[in-house]
């Protein structure tokens, strides 16, 4: 099976960006509003293995104007998620699998790198390389938003972490 890898470094402890990866409904439509309109958890609850969130896209973007997505391994303490596409998105452009990991690793107290590994099929004479990279880019961005709204609004920060079956910590 094809894949390909993203790494980017970023200049946010591990934890703070993983805390922001788990509220990336919320998140996403307001650091991306011009590729991302809206995201909601239609089965399951958010940040959760199984649940499926369905992602609402502008209508300019290629590939479909939605995707679903399942959440299928979450490794809490190791920084680590993996969804799958179950329709629309990359489903809707000629790939027959797009399933996405992400791990964090903490470099320093200050500074992560997050690794993707997309892992994907292509339906018979469908071309992937114009639409990974332009994936690639999206993610870049996206994450490099991410990393801007952590270090300006403080919001991830070490006080504020909170574990599953707790609530946010003031």
């Amino acid at each position: 099976m094809p894949t390909f890898q993203l790494r980017l470094r970023l200049a946010v402890p591990s934890h703070s960006l993983w805390v922001a990866m788990a509220e990336t409904t919320e998140l996403f439509p307001k650091l991306a509003p011009h590729i991302i309109s809206d995201i909601k958890v239609i089965e399951g609850e958010d940040a959760e293995v199984d649940s499926i969130r369905h992602i609402k896209y502008k209508s300019n973007q290629t590939g479909g104007k939605y995707v679903k997505e399942k959440l299928i391994y979450v490794d809490l303490d190791g920084m680590e998620a993996t969804t799958m596409e179950i329709e629309g998105g990359h489903l809707a452009e000629g790939f027959t699998k797009w399933e996405m990991t992400l791990r964090i690793d903490s470099i320093d107290a200050q500074t992560c790198i997050i690794r993707i590994s997309v892992n994907y099929d292509c339906k018979s004479g469908f071309n992937p390389e114009a639409n990974i990279a332009r994936s690639q880019a999206e993610m870049r961005s996206l994450l490099k938003r991410m990393e801007q709204y952590i270090v300006k609004t403080g919001l991830y920060s070490v006080d504020r972490i909170y574990t599953p079956n707790t609530q946010k910590v003031a």
